[in-house]
């Protein structure tokens, strides 16, 4: 049997990573309903308008596999990264659920993680480049299908 000491130290420091992490990655999140009927198409259009905003695709490392790729698909999920070319800091991650082990009834929807390297609080550049991004999505998809989290 080992000491109870060594598993909490342990805890304790993976906490404390994941806490600096988050503070040196300041990000604001929302959240956009997705037609059932249109999810085939969504990965795509998402990622013609992140380019046609000035974003590129990037490669990342998959969670799950470890595996360096561009896209992750799963049945439950697609996940792209972007960075803004013009302040590489900026990146976009779109998340989309597909199927959400929830209660009741659960649409598709677009998770929008928009994040600022290496700050924990967004520079005024980032905080303008979401506040487009924001409201041009809710332009485009209205304001009642998208919630700020």
């Amino acid at each position: 049997m080992r000491p109870m000491r060594s598993e909490i130290a342990v805890v304790i420091v993976v906490l404390s990573l994941l806490l600096v992490a988050c503070a040196a990655r300041a990000t604001k999140v929302f959240v956009v309903e997705v037609s059932p009927y249109s999810m085939e198409y969504t990965p795509g259009q998402i990622h013609d308008y992140l380019r046609a905003r000035g974003f590129q695709r990037v490669k990342f490392r998959d969670s799950e596999s470890g595996i360096i790729v561009y896209e992750r698909r799963s049945a439950e999920a697609d996940e792209q990264h972007f960075r803004l070319k013009s302040y590489p800091e900026i990146e976009v991650v779109v998340r989309l659920e597909k199927i959400r082990h929830t209660f009741g009834k659960s649409e598709p929807r677009v998770i929008v993680y928009f994040n600022e390297d290496g700050r924990n609080t967004m520079s005024e550049a980032a905080t303008q480049e979401y506040d487009r991004l924001f409201e041009d999505v809710v332009e485009r998809v209205g304001v009642k299908r998208v919630q700020v989290w």
